[in-house]
């Protein structure tokens, strides 16, 4: 009878785990689940992912993300190459290869800078009004000089006794203080309106808009209208926008 030696291997690790989910250590000796499956279609992670700021840059033609030091996330798409970001698989925006939005809710943009211009105050129309609507926006942009578009639409339903116009406020590139009324309206898309909206123009659809450029002091810009409204209804519409 021969006799064998035989050598007895400790510290392995054991456990039992689930098919299509990655392993992981448990503890130092046994192994489990972890949070991330793969069933050879779509990898899935059912905790969150959390990426360590980095300064390190990988490849420049690859396509990949990481945690930005100064806060949030960095995406990099490779040359030639376009991001997408969707909803239910419905498009939000497209940066396309030159690094400008090429997309925006399906909607292709044109122009330099970003690609398109940055709405930052659009609050819902007010129906049925028949006063002053006071700050209809008000918006403190950020302390750097910059250049807007601030457009409105008022829609008067009953004009009996009123005139009225849109107040824009804002602090000039150079620091100075500006309070503009409206110089003049385009009624219905056809006729130019100088001054105020009146009764004795009558009720329609009014539009308008101006540029602007502010200093860096982040002092807000507003919209308000103002003037008499004795007898009047109107609905009002407006928006803001960053160019530069």
């Amino acid at each position: 009878m021969k006799i064998r030696k035989s050598t007895v291997v400790t510290g392995l690790a054991t456990g039992v785990g689930t098919a299509n989910t990655i392993a992981k250590y448990t503890s130092a000796s046994a192994i489990g689940n972890s949070s991330i499956t793969d069933d050879g279609t779509s990898v899935t992670l059912t905790e969150p992912l959390i990426l360590t700021p980095t300064t390190a840059t990988p490849s420049a033609a690859a396509v990949w993300m990481r945690g930005h030091t100064g806060g949030g996330l960095e995406f990099n798409i490779a040359t030639g190459q376009s991001f997408s970001m969707d909803v239910n698989n419905a498009g939000i925006f497209t940066i396309g290869p030159s690094g400008r939005i090429a997309e925006i809710f399906g909607i292709a943009t044109t122009g330099t800078g970003p690609g398109v211009s940055a709405v930052f105050a659009g609050p819902p129309a007010s129906t049925g009004l028949t006063g002053a609507s006071i700050n209809f926006i008000d918006y403190t942009p950020p302390a750097a000089a910059g250049r807007y578009r601030i457009s409105w639409a008022i829609d008067t339903t009953t004009a009996t006794t009123d005139s009225f116009t849109v107040v824009v406020t804002w602090k000039n590139a150079t620091g100075t203080a500006r309070s503009q009324n409206s110089g003049g309206f385009d009624k219905n898309g056809s006729a130019l309106v100088a001054g105020a909206i009146t009764s004795a123009i009558g009720a329609g659809a009014y539009y308008g808009s101006m540029m602007i450029d502010i200093d860096n002091s982040a002092t807000a810009i507003t919209l308000s209208t103002a003037g008499t409204f004795t007898t009047v209804v109107y609905n009002l519409g407006a928006t803001l926008e960053q160019l530069v």
